[in-house]
């Protein structure tokens, strides 16, 4: 989930939905990196990256 709501955000829905919370959602964050070798300029990485 986006860190705005982060786990307890997954667990209220989890709970309000009478579901499991599955666990995919755990974990360190990931860094994404640009291969500028492959980078053709689209911008499509920019549209994704909250930062």
């Amino acid at each position: 989930l986006c860190p705005p709501g982060g786990p307890p955000l997954a667990q209220t829905l989890a709970a309000k939905l009478g579901v499991a919370v599955d666990g995919a959602t755990g974990g360190p964050p990931l860094l994404a990196s640009v291969d500028e070798a492959t980078c053709i300029g689209c911008a499509h990485c920019g549209k994704r990256c909250p930062t």
